[in-house]
């Protein structure tokens, strides 16, 4: 202030070499500044934070977080043990009138995953009041690319470590968050995202500690923070599927394929691209493929993929006829078959394959012992939505064209590799091993 009263006071004696207004003045002699929230997510010492080379924040513990501060658009963060001296600066080029987010991530003295610090641009409000602005960042460590799912619909993809998403208009209501790895099925961790209440606001949820902790780290969790610096750990959500819902008949609905046969790597859908004209539209592996490069996707059923899962924890293959003259498989539930002996018709006998058990969300159904079936179990994965993905591990298998009247369907069976099967003869093919899902619901 002496500063600027003196200034001042030499362009009141001396007018015509002073051309700035006092705000003008104000503006050069003072920093701009921006808004920045920082939180801190690096296991797990707690730091004193410098900016510029002056103490301006002590004690910072943790998985916690400041509100908004107004801090220089050109500075300099410097981190410190509480109470000691600086170890790492970290320079910034913020832009005035933005908001920011600044997360302290990674380990210290971990080459791999080095102590960093990560800036994205915040918001502080939703698109309108019954919207939720929400933007996820993954800072786990150890945890791969994920998937989100909200409610059992996908809301963040392939999302790395590191990676900010968003931010995101959700409806303000309440939501249970499954964290698959990315391309996966599999649920690994679920929690509840209550947002009710919250219509016009914004937060971050971030991902924390450790995916395969240690008896003394922290476990993998989800916390919300907002820009008033409110955070909360997000609570685990709690399964409620029971017996009395798998128990039912199920029916399959879609077919898709792991990249890898041991169930793990990109999930591939089962479909056909097509032309404007009818045709095909060869290597072509996903819907977003086919509709890119200007095609239709028909998507492939799983037809005659049926169990019922009864009471007594019995798992039942139903009769049915199911019939093709008109072009499109149909499929009659009967235990008679004297009308299902046309040409264009097939009868399957039915009968129980098996026994089911449910384990944390997951439906396991072992089959029967004179069963001639190459695998001796399945595994129903539960969805979010209710319904199941039905995970199967062919093993890979000799196989007859059905062309061919001779097969010799026992040589067949006994062949353990290409070299054997293919060595049969031209009748003879080897189908590799390979994980496929079948997405089934229950039918009311």
């Amino acid at each position: 202030m002496k500063k600027l009263l003196a200034i001042l006071t030499i362009c009141s004696l001396f007018y015509w070499s002073c051309e700035e207004t006092e705000e003008e003045i104000l503006d050069n002699l003072l920093p701009e500044l921006t808004k920045v929230q920082i939180v801190h997510n690096s296991p797990y010492p707690t730091v004193d934070i410098h900016v510029n080379g002056s103490l301006a924040l002590e004690g910072i513990a943790y998985r916690t977080n400041t509100a908004l501060l107004d801090l220089p658009t050109s500075l300099e963060v410097g981190i410190a043990p509480a109470g000691g001296e600086v170890i790492a600066t970290f320079p910034f080029a913020l832009d005035t009138n933005t908001s920011y987010v600044v997360f302290a991530s990674g380990i210290l003295n971990d080459n791999a995953h080095p102590f960093d610090l990560m800036a994205s641009t915040l918001e502080e409000t939703a698109a309108d009041d019954n919207s939720f602005a929400l933007k996820v960042m993954h800072g786990v460590t150890d945890a791969p690319a994920v998937d989100i799912y909200a409610n059992g619909n996908l809301l963040v993809e392939n999302l790395a470590y590191g990676d900010f998403q968003g931010y995101l208009q959700v409806p303000a209501t309440d939501y249970t968050l499954d964290i698959t790895a990315h391309g996966s099925l599999e649920t690994v961790a679920s929690f509840s995202a209550p947002l009710t209440g919250l219509g016009g606001g914004s937060g971050i949820v971030f991902a924390s500690g450790f995916l395969n902790p240690t008896a003394n780290d922290s476990a993998f969790s989800l916390i919300l923070v907002t820009p008033s610096g409110y955070s909360v750990q997000l609570p685990e959500a709690v399964a409620t599927i029971t017996n009395s819902d798998v128990i039912g008949f199920w029916s399959g609905i879609s077919m898709s394929e792991y990249e890898n046969s041991d169930c793990s790597g990109d999930l591939i859908e089962w479909g056909t691209c097509y032309n404007s004209d009818g045709s095909y539209i060869d290597d072509i592996e996903s819907e977003t493929e086919c509709t890119g490069a200007g095609g239709t996707w028909e998507a492939i059923t799983p037809g005659g993929f049926f169990v019922d899962m009864g009471a007594d924890g019995t798992a039942s293959d139903p009769s049915y006829c199911q019939d093709w003259s008109s072009g499109e498989d149909t499929y009659e539930f009967t235990d008679d078959s004297t009308n299902c002996q046309g040409d264009d018709q097939y009868f399957n006998e039915g009968g129980v394959i098996g026994n089911w058990a449910l384990s944390d969300s997951v439906i396991t159904i072992t089959f029967l012992g004179e069963m001639d079936a190459d695998m001796e179990s399945v595994q129903l994965l539960v969805q979010p939505d209710g319904n199941v993905n039905l995970l199967m591990q062919d093993p890979g298998v000799c196989d007859c064209n059905f062309y061919y009247d001779d097969c010799d369907w026992d040589a067949a069976e006994s062949a353990s590799n290409v070299t054997e099967c293919t060595s049969l003869g031209d009748e003879y093919y080897w189908l590799e091993a390979q994980c496929m899902v079948i997405g089934m619901t229950k039918s009311d």
